[in-house]
């Protein structure tokens, strides 16, 4: 499904790209002879008066054919192109068209990209977007060691009120002005308690560090998003999408997800206060953010865990503390044993929970080498201990916001703009050789984002389709030769000195061009491939290991 999605959106996004070019070209009566999604062989065609539609094999592009316009460098010097547009006469050919229509029918593509962000976004927007609570908006849950946040003193639990100046009333705002000021010190306030605080920061660019921007990300609040029915939780009356701020014992002020996780953790077999937020999963951009406050208590359970190592649930563990990590145990090790009792994978979580307290003794399979791999076996001793717990999944906090027809029209530019200047912002960053070229994504990346956007919903599968169109729509009007930007640049040109361009420039421009787009797009994709390699290393190590 993933292919299948992912062709679905490109697909679109050619087509429309390419229909701004085709309407344009037709309304000033350009002959064109051929609109294609895709290259290469056609697999379906048909024929509507002079021109020819038709889908082709390869999908990661298209074209619409006009006499006299050529994109590839050898297109000026064939004579078959040029025979085939022969009989049409001068005033219908591209060639043969004023500079300003010229310019109109290239900037069309790129411009349809930018405006079909629009009804994407009203239509998101319309559906329903998964969005942070309202009240959280600008809450800071995470500081990065070393970053112009902690430099500043910026806190966990600080809402940030304006950057720059600029009030921030959302995560997203937030992001798209410290973008907007990267290199640059500005003025941040932030609500700590009842006071504002005035601080100044310059946003960076650190991709060792995984930074861009101040360093921060929002807080996560713990929401039930599965529950047991026969739970604790499910006794006591709570329901899915109740946001937990805090277990009343431990805390005296809202705290985040992990802060709540531990706390119940902490108090097996014992009667629990937990203060409950609850609102609608599903609310209307006409309603207020309504909620109550309540507090309920449930009686924990109690199942055992191992107290220095985290279990998933395909079986890997992961030391809880830097300290544990310079034992036996290594992040991603696999459980393949406890006690001498082999077990699946997906068996392990369940029967550590019913062990009894004491010490185990807990087999590990590891995978080591750097290219060809093995694996060998280590045990750990550790120790397992009581924890409670309620029946709950909890995830980060966020409700559901469904737009009216008109909120979502009065939105959806403020949404697409901000898609833009993000767009702006990250050329501009590789422009000044601030970002590296290989943060790129080429087509297996968005292939695989496009995937994990399909799986995570509606929503999400258009909020990534409205930022690949709003892309591609700035990409092309970069003054590259080949692409669009770059035949608006020969066009000035030829306006300016009031006469054609020599072919034999026009030539060497699109040949240099061309050959650099090449280059670039072959560095993009070996990253993609790389990235692939990367997360399956350890299979393909593996393989080259039983083969060596």
């Amino acid at each position: 499904m993933t292919l299948i999605w992912f062709l679905i959106v490109l697909g679109v996004l050619i087509f429309v790209h390419e229909l701004g070019h085709f309407v344009v070209g037709k309304l000033f009566n350009v002959y064109i002879d051929r609109f294609s999604l895709g290259f290469g062989p056609k697999l379906v065609s048909f024929t509507h008066g002079e021109t020819e539609y038709c889908i082709s094999a390869f999908p990661l592009g298209g074209y619409v054919r006009m006499a006299g316009q050529f994109d590839l460098p050898e297109e000026y010097t064939d004579e078959q192109t040029r025979a085939e547009f022969a009989h049409v006469p001068e005033h219908r050919r591209y060639d043969h068209q004023a500079v300003w229509k010229r310019m109109l029918i290239i900037v069309a593509g790129p411009v349809m990209n930018i405006l079909f962000a629009l009804p994407v976004a009203f239509v998101m927007l319309m559906i329903g977007e998964t969005q942070p609570l309202l009240f959280d908006a600008t809450t800071v849950g995470l500081v990065a060691p070393g970053s112009p946040a902690m430099e500043a003193g910026i806190l966990p639990g600080d809402e940030i009120v304006s950057i720059g100046g600029a009030p921030v009333q959302s995560w997203r705002e937030l992001t798209s002005e410290t973008h907007a000021n990267i290199g640059r010190t500005a003025a941040i306030v932030v609500r700590r308690g009842d006071s504002e605080i005035g601080m100044t920061v310059t946003p960076v660019v650190n991709e060792r560090k995984g930074i861009v921007g101040i360093g921060v990300a929002p807080i996560e609040r713990a929401q039930i998003g599965m529950m047991q029915p026969d739970s604790p939780a499910a006794a006591a009356g709570l329901r899915v999408g109740d946001v937990v701020e805090r277990v009343v014992d431990a805390h005296t002020t809202a705290v985040d997800r992990v802060a709540v996780i531990d706390a119940v953790r902490a108090r097996p077999d014992q009667p629990v206060a937990l203060r409950i937020r609850r609102f609608p999963l599903v609310r209307s951009s006409a309603q207020t953010n309504a909620y109550t406050i309540t507090n309920i208590t449930v009686e924990t359970a109690s199942c055992s865990t191992l107290d220095t190592l985290d279990i998933d649930g395909a079986g890997r563990a992961f030391p809880l503390s830097a300290a544990d990590t310079n034992g036996p145990v290594r992040a991603g090790d696999l459980v393949v044993a406890i006690n001498g009792m082999r077990l699946a994978p997906t068996n392990v979580d369940a029967f550590v929970r019913v062990m009894p307290v004491g010490v185990a003794t807990v087999t590990l399979q590891r995978v080591t080498g750097r290219v060809a791999k093995k694996q060998f076996t280590t045990n750990a001793v550790v120790r397992v201990t009581r924890i409670g717990y309620i029946g709950v999944w909890f995830m980060p906090a966020s409700q559901v916001v469904k737009y009216t027809p008109l909120d979502a029209l009065m939105a959806s530019p403020g949404r697409c703009y901000d898609v833009f200047l993000e767009t702006v912002h990250a050329v501009r960053l590789l422009v000044e050789r601030r970002l590296a070229v290989s943060s790129l994504a080429g087509p297996i990346s968005i292939m695989r984002m496009t995937g994990v956007a399909a799986r995570s919903g509606m929503d999400a599968l258009l909020g990534l389709m409205l930022l690949i169109s709003v892309n591609l729509g700035v990409l092309n009007l970069l003054p590259l030769p080949v692409l669009d930007g770059g035949h608006i640049v020969l066009l000035a040109a030829e306006g300016i000195y009031r006469k054609p361009l020599p072919a034999k420039v026009i030539i060497w421009v699109q040949k240099t061009g061309f050959w650099l787009i090449m280059l670039l797009m072959a560095y993009v994709l070996f990253n993609d491939v790389r990235r692939v390699v990367v997360q399956y290393a350890e299979q393909i190590g593996l393989m080259l290991g039983r083969v060596m």
